[in-house]
């Protein structure tokens, strides 16, 4: 695996992103997560959970400096139902949901196998 360079305020330690690869790239924005990197640039299967325990599976994300938008969401375990018993009352999060980098507990690739 590639080590991620690291991001000093000194600018000729500065990384040269002309000759990093796309993973690098994305792992260095992604704060050092490789199933975040890989989850902007590969669509695939991927799973996190959020600080509040709800479990996200997706396909991708981009991101947007602190948040991360989450994209084509499959399912969300672990949300509370605001009516029990209405199949309206989880949202579908149709057009992604946006969350806080730093309240993504853990992320999987391939969180129900390849």
């Amino acid at each position: 695996m590639a080590q991620v360079p690291v991001v000093t305020t000194d600018e000729q330690s500065q990384p040269d992103f002309e000759t990093m690869t796309e993973d690098e790239r994305a792992r260095m924005l992604a704060g050092g997560s490789g199933h975040l990197a890989k989850a902007t640039w590969d669509s695939f299967d991927f799973a996190c959970q959020t600080v509040t325990g709800a479990i996200i599976y997706f396909e991708h994300a981009t991101l947007n400096g602190e948040w991360v938008t989450l994209h084509e969401i499959k399912e969300v375990q672990g949300l509370p139902e605001r009516y029990p018993g209405k199949a309206w009352s989880v949202p579908s999060f149709d057009r992604g949901v946006d969350i806080r980098r730093e309240h993504i507990v853990w992320i999987a690739d391939a969180p129900n196998g390849s």
